[in-house]
């Protein structure tokens, strides 16, 4: 299968912020669809490679800009409440499945975004086929100063929209400058988190440890092993607490945290490209 069709529009949210969404389908009726949940800082267009690379494939592929992100409303790296989040890939989902009803759903988040699918996955499991989290934002291995967390901590009450630099290093993101480059030059990308997202990041990614064993949606985790901005320890300890026999963990010797976006990327989809299969009995 091939595809040549992208299209966007914007969603509205639940609580009146309206969400910018991409959206690629396959030249032929979907085999599957699958919701995809960004990052911290970046947003939907990152991701044409992968959404263009599924589509391709038979699945239609759905994409926002989460609030505070890319060309969705908001002030940039806040929220009130992780819920909010967690409300927006409600959005994306419903929308997922307007446009590609009576077909398996898989919801594939990276970093932040495969926290939140995570958490959304354990908090409302109906209806998804799987989740699939790269390199998930469960444990950060990005310093913050002491100063810095007790800051946020203490503001998150008094001034919790305060925003402050996130500190994500672009060199991180991935061993292609090219890659890195482009991160930098993207308008869209942005470096600001606020005080009250600090405190909700944080809580989200202890509860989702603590409750790794009650998930109920089978997940695939993709990992690199040289990510430099979550640690790569985190997300095989959350693994290894889920209880289902239908789980799979794959580690990538040498690469860094954007495994989409690293050299080895066409191997990264397709090891995930064979996870989807096999829910569908298609070929990988």
């Amino acid at each position: 299968m091939t595809n040549d069709v992208s299209a966007s529009c914007t969603l509205p949210g639940n609580d009146g912020y309206a969400l910018f969404c991409r959206a690629w389908r396959p030249a032929e009726a979907p085999v599957a669809s699958i919701a995809l949940v960004h990052g911290l800082g970046e947003h939907s267009g990152r991701y044409e490679h992968v959404g263009r690379y599924f589509a391709g494939k038979g699945y239609f592929v759905a994409a926002v800009d989460l609030r505070g992100h890319g060309r969705s409303e908001g002030q940039p790296g806040h929220v009130n409440r992780f819920q909010d989040y967690l409300n927006d890939v409600k959005t994306l989902i419903d929308y997922t499945r307007e446009q590609s009803p009576a077909v398996p759903l898989f919801l594939l988040g990276h970093s932040m975004g495969g926290l939140i699918a995570l958490v959304y996955a354990l908090n409302y499991p109906d209806g998804l086929t799987s989740v699939i989290a790269s390199a998930p934002g469960l444990r950060g291995r990005v310093h913050i100063p002491a100063w810095k967390a007790a800051l946020g901590k203490a503001m998150s009450s008094l001034y919790p929209a305060l925003s402050m630099p996130s500190g994500l290093d672009a060199a991180g993101v991935s061993r292609d400058p090219a890659v890195v480059q482009a991160y930098i030059a993207d308008p869209l990308v942005h470096d600001k988190v606020t005080a009250r997202w600090f405190t909700e990041f944080m809580e989200a990614g202890r509860r989702a440890m603590a409750e790794a064993h009650s998930l109920a949606a089978p997940a695939l985790i993709v990992q690199g092993s040289e990510d430099q901005l979550v640690d790569p320890a985190a997300s095989k300890e959350f693994f290894e607490r889920i209880s289902l026999d239908k789980k799979q963990y794959i580690e990538y010797e040498g690469l860094y945290h954007e495994v989409f976006n690293e050299p080895e990327k066409a191997a990264v989809l397709a090891d995930v490209q064979a996870w989807l299969a096999s829910f569908l009995s298609l070929p990988a």
